[in-house]
């Protein structure tokens, strides 16, 4: 019988800031040892714009060669745009020694979807957020902090509009720095300390925590200790040196330090039936058509950046003003020369075509363009819960210069 090469699994990349939600900002590649697997069972790489294709030779509804369970498909992400932090919601602390990590561990099937990212937290008033920050409510619908919301009796409810816009009907589970994990190519600096107690554990898919025991190690020969951690394999660990926690993820290959972020896809029994990549050793169908292939899709999805929008005029007139035709009402306030918008906005490919600067009723500009993400800025507003307006927040903000 002759094979024929069907799916094994796709992974699609999501942008909310483009129009058809096509996210092609980066270039997947194949580690080494992800290319020595597709090699030994046959594999076919490709990559489709936004979408990463595994084929596989497949007879009688499975794959030709067996794939052996506990192997790992890794992947290392490329950002081919400078600007993709600007217009993503992504907090601006400084990430160097981190990198984004995408797996199907994270066992986050939402709805109908399979999600490589963490999932979405819900709300807690115990927690602090920063505007952009999203949480999800007991419906599991996306909510988004429109500004600083303090942890504690100050806290502001879901239900308050003015610190909270709620992405009705929006359940994606959006990728956020929650997903970033600490990297590092040396282990040897965090445990080269004699007498040092060390253990290395992996994780364990059937109890969803780090409890799969790799090394549980004494620091009394540095050398002995040299070579243990040379031959550990690249991946994801808990590191624990004297009582103290540490998620990493280690990769000695140059191309991982270059990487923006990586990608596993484990093909594993113990992980919920969903995130398998295999339906008992077959190749999914559908649930109504035993005939009809459904390989999985993974799906890792980013959520557009909302800023305040700032239009600049040479000259500010009390005759001019910025009005809104759509049903959101989104309002601006004159700062000296120029309309800020009172909330934040989302940046956007697709342009907004509502806002119209007028002088009395009449339209100077019938609509105004969106500005540019990679012209951002910031912008200091009173803290909403300083009463006396002492205390001030900064924004980031796009800015735009009109003329009329």
């Amino acid at each position: 019988m002759t094979s024929a090469y069907k799916i094994l699994f796709t992974i699609t990349l999501r942008h909310d800031y483009y129009t058809n939600k096509a996210c092609n900002d980066f270039v997947v590649k194949p580690t080494t040892e992800c290319i020595q697997l597709l090699n030994q069972y046959h594999l076919i790489f490709r990559q489709a714009g936004n979408k990463v294709i595994i084929l596989t030779p497949a007879d009688a509804g499975k794959p030709s060669i067996e794939i052996s369970t506990g192997i790992i498909f890794r992947f290392y992400l490329f950002c081919e745009n400078v600007y993709f932090i600007h217009f993503t919601n992504w907090d601006q602390d400084n990430y160097n020694n981190k990198k984004f990590y995408a797996t199907n561990q994270h066992n986050n099937f939402s709805e109908s979807d399979r999600y490589l990212s963490i999932a979405l937290p819900n709300y807690d008033d115990k927690v602090t957020y920063h505007q952009g920050s999203i949480i999800v409510n007991v419906q599991k619908e996306v909510n988004e902090s429109l500004q600083e919301n303090p942890a504690g009796t100050k806290s502001k409810p879901l239900s308050d509009k003015n610190f909270w816009k709620q992405l009705t009907d929006n359940k994606i589970q959006y990728c956020t720095t929650d997903n970033l994990i600490d990297f590092t190519q040396n282990l040897l600096p965090l445990v080269m300390l004699q007498g040092a107690k060390i253990k290395v554990e992996a994780f364990d898919n059937s109890k969803g925590e780090f409890k799969k025991m790799i090394l549980d190690h004494t620091v009394n020969n540095l050398s002995e200790t040299q070579r243990i951690f040379s031959i550990l394999s690249a991946g994801r660990y808990k590191l624990t040196v004297n009582g103290d926690e540490q998620t990493i993820y280690y990769d000695a290959d140059p191309f991982a330090k270059k990487s923006w972020g990586i990608i596993e896809i484990h093909h594993a029994d113990d992980l919920s039936k969903e995130m398998q990549i295999l339906d008992a050793g077959k190749l999914p169908t559908d649930k109504n058509d035993s005939t009809k292939l459904t390989p999985r899709n993974f799906i890792i999805h980013f959520r557009n950046r909302s800023v305040l929008w700032k239009y600049n005029l040479r000259l500010m007139k009390d005759s001019y003003s910025i009005s809104d035709s759509s049903a959101n009402k989104i309002s601006f306030e004159k700062k000296d020369a120029a309309f800020i918008s009172k909330e934040p906005i989302p940046l956007s490919e697709e342009p907004i075509k509502t806002f119209v600067l007028k002088k009395d009723n009449t339209a100077l500009i019938d609509v105004l363009k969106n500005p540019a993400f990679y012209k951002l800025n910031s912008f200091e507003k009173p803290d909403p819960f300083d009463a006396q307006n002492k205390k001030t927040i900064k924004y980031l903000c796009s800015e735009m210069y009109l003329t009329i």
